[in-house]
């Protein structure tokens, strides 16, 4: 958060209030929130109207964990390869391009799933987590 403030990004927080409960290891879940929010911060660095969105869904048997951002999403023709490992769009130094891997194997791991997913122009990655 004092990131953010210092950069002048706000960041909104939406039914964080809510109780949800999921099975897993709280490390790899951690790090996979803490990922794409990082994702976020690098996209909205620098940008007017700065934000990040962070909401917390129940559908049914399913956690929803949304990350949106005010950046500039993600190409199409880079679509296919955001998951694989190694693959980065950043410059050389600033990222190894595991992140997103690792997030997708922990993911799935705890028997969920990550996509991304833009809505009306904005990024958004959902985090899917099933509640038994």
């Amino acid at each position: 958060a004092q990131k953010c403030a210092k950069n002048s990004i706000a960041v909104k927080m939406l039914g964080v209030d809510q109780v949800c409960v999921v099975k897993g290891r709280e490390t790899e879940l951690a790090q996979v929130v803490v990922n794409l929010f990082n994702n976020a911060f690098d996209a909205v660095k620098g940008r007017t109207d700065a934000w990040i969105e962070v909401e917390l869904l129940k559908k049914d048997s399913v956690v929803e964990i949304r990350i949106k951002d005010s950046g500039p999403g993600i190409p199409p023709e880079l679509l296919p390869k955001i998951f694989d490992p190694f693959f980065t769009t950043k410059e050389v130094g600033q990222g190894t391009g595991l992140g997103l891997s690792i997030c997708r194997s922990f993911m799935e791991g705890h028997g969920g799933s990550v996509i991304y997913q833009p809505e009306n122009g904005v990024s958004q990655f959902i985090l899917a987590l099933p509640t038994s």
